[in-house]
Order: structure tokens, then C-alpha cells, then sequence
């Protein structure tokens, strides 16, 4: 849980929509899946790059190994979630 202060959101260019991120899905595709923001993707483990996404600002962490290398400023949001606030290309 996060503090209020230190308020995590994440933020879908694409949609303008800007959400808390509260913990309550694993990683940022299933956030997006949550509010019918769509993300394309294939294996949903990191391994095929079909999520790839533009990460605009912002950190993230991966939440194991994965097989495809994210270019500098993008991330696959299948297998990570933000470890501070993001902007998202999707």
C-alpha cells in the first residue's frame, strides 16, 4: 500500500485517462484490461513483445525474467507494474 502522499497513478495517453494504482491487478496490461483501455498481446509473460509500449515517463519494475529486451523508453506492460508514477503511449 502506498502512501497518500506518494500516490502512484498511471496515465494512458492514447485515452487521456489517468487511474490510481492501487495494487489490486498484477501488472499495467491488466489495469488497462480493467478500464477496456486495449493493449495488444500474445503470451502476456514478457517472452513475444507483442505489448510493447512506449513508456513516456516513469519507472516500472518487472514482476520476473523476460524473454524480449524493451527498447530505452518503452516497457511490456504484461510483466511489469509502476514503481512510480507513469505515462503510458496506449
Amino acid at each position: 500500500m502506498t502512501d497518500t502522499n506518494e500516490a502512484i497513478t498511471v496515465t494512458f495517453a492514447v485515452t487521456g485517462e489517468t487511474l490510481p494504482w492501487t495494487g489490486e491487478h498484477a501488472t499495467l496490461l491488466e489495469l488497462a484490461r480493467a478500464h477496456d483501455i486495449d493493449i495488444s498481446s500474445g503470451c502476456e509473460y514478457g517472452d513475444c513483445a507483442t505489448c510493447l509500449t512506449d513508456l513516456i515517463s516513469g519507472e516500472v519494475e518487472y514482476l520476473h525474467a523476460i524473454g524480449a529486451t524493451p527498447d530505452p523508453g518503452t516497457c511490456l506492460p504484461c510483466s511489469c507494474r509502476p514503481k512510480s508514477s507513469v505515462s503510458l503511449g496506449a
